[in-house]
């Protein structure tokens, strides 16, 4: 091929092109992609590769998990299968409690696929740091695994060396499916599919939600009055659950009112590397080997928060979907977790500022009163015409009431809002937005 400028310089080289027949003739290779427990799985990405040329060609697995190409015969190919994003699906803390029982030798995983979904830094080996690396996802402090996607392919037709040891064999073909001089159509060319870090096989395939039977217990801390500037000291509680071996929430804060300070608890000697901070909501993480008595009456953790107003604790603490709350036992049965409070007993009037504030549809007016008796709210604006004014009888302790735009007349600014009970009296100031 010749090649020259505007003036007149020229030269040349010498290239080679290759012309391939778009009608392939050839022979059919297809196959399913599904996990050990016979999901199928869609959307994965396959590649071929002509290992002689080095050309490659793609298809994707279908809802069925099948994939299929129309490959040119008398030739050799590998075929591997690539999928990633989601790294928290299938992952809980109980995956981590079950890797750590088999690196101690308390329960060894036997089965070869989970040893390899156990691997989540790509050694080809179990260790803790692969727990370092799966914890730190399920905190937060990680989206996705430094050195391995979030899915692995085994050649469903690959004989395992040694069953415990499934990287014995020192390569990789396990994840590749092979043909030697393509002569006929081959449709049982299947992947086994491992969710990277699941080892009790609790992955969502294509979106199914897993209906297994989980039991339930609560998560309990008391409904505590606060004031501003003080150091508030929260113990949480754990009801149903005698002895756990493992835990995981992702619990929110009001941070209008409560700044976190520390997270601390004697019971289960947590660490640093337990919990993580992100934009307010706390992401905790703990397990042991043998379990610790967890009844009722024994404080769980303590949380330690600045409080930067007066308040009460009702409705500041609040279980978020980030993380699956659960709680294991001694079996490793799952118990869901919910969140409650349980009042104390207040022998002091004190008034909350509004929630929330500014506000503009609706907010809600806390109160607590040594003896249970009527109260009197009355809202009124800077002139002190009062714009809206009930009496009611409320329980002794910890009260709330929900107050709307409507009740004010859809008055907009600054209010002022005055509770009374008997000789108590309080007056807070709450700001409606215009709409």
């Amino acid at each position: 091929m010749w090649v020259w400028d505007m003036a007149g310089n020229r030269d040349y080289c010498t290239v080679t092109v290759f012309i391939q027949d778009n009608v392939i003739s050839g022979n059919l290779v297809a196959g399913t992609i599904k996990t050990e427990t016979n999901d199928k799985l869609a959307n994965v990405k396959v590649n071929a590769e002509d290992l002689v040329g080095h050309e490659t060609m793609t298809a994707t697995s279908s809802e069925n998990g099948l994939f299929q190409f129309e490959m040119p015969s008398d030739r050799s190919y590998r075929f591997g299968a690539q999928m990633t994003g989601d790294y928290m699906n299938g992952l809980t803390t109980l995956d981590l409690v079950i890797i750590q029982k088999h690196l101690l030798g308390i329960k060894k995983i036997s089965n070869p696929y989970k040893l390899i979904a156990a691997d989540a830094n790509n050694d080809q080996k179990v260790s803790t740091s692969d727990i370092l690396a799966l914890r730190n996802l399920i905190l937060g402090n990680t989206l996705k695994l430094e050195k391995s996607d979030s899915w692995r392919f085994v050649d469903g037709k690959y004989n395992f060396v040694n069953t415990d040891n499934p990287w014995l064999s020192g390569n990789d073909n396990m994840y590749y499916i092979l043909i030697d001089n393509l002569k006929e159509n081959i449709m049982d060319n299947n992947f086994v599919a491992l969710k990277v870090g699941d080892v009790n096989n609790s992955v969502k395939v294509n979106g199914a939600d897993n209906l297994d039977q989980r039991n339930s217990t609560n998560l309990i801390y008391n409904n505590d009055v606060f004031k501003a500037g003080e150091i508030v000291e929260v113990p949480v509680f754990i009801s149903g659950l005698e002895n756990m071996e493992g835990i995981q929430f992702s619990m929110s804060y009001n941070s209008d009112m409560l700044e976190l300070q520390d997270m601390e608890s004697s019971l289960l000697n947590i660490a640093n590397t337990n919990y993580s901070i992100h934009d307010d909501v706390i992401f905790f993480s703990w397990n042991s080997l043998s379990g610790v008595d967890v009844s009722e009456d024994k404080t769980l953790l303590t949380l330690k928060f600045a409080a930067k107003t007066d308040g009460q604790l009702n409705k500041q603490l609040s279980l978020e979907s980030y993380l699956k709350a659960e709680a294991y036992n001694k079996d490793l049965e799952i118990f869901d977790l919910s969140m409650n409070t349980r009042n104390t007993d207040s022998d002091e009037f004190a008034l909350f500022q509004n929630m929330p504030n500014p506000f503009t549809n609706d907010t809600e007016i806390s109160f607590t009163i040594p003896e249970a008796g009527d109260v009197k709210i009355t809202i009124y604006d800077v002139t002190g015409k009062v714009i809206m004014e009930k009496v009611n009888k409320f329980n002794k302790g910890y009260n709330s009431v929900s107050v709307s735009r409507d009740d004010l007349n859809f008055a907009s600014g600054v209010l002022y809002y005055k509770v009374e009970n008997g000789a108590n009296m309080a007056v807070k100031k709450m700001v409606v937005l215009a709409k």
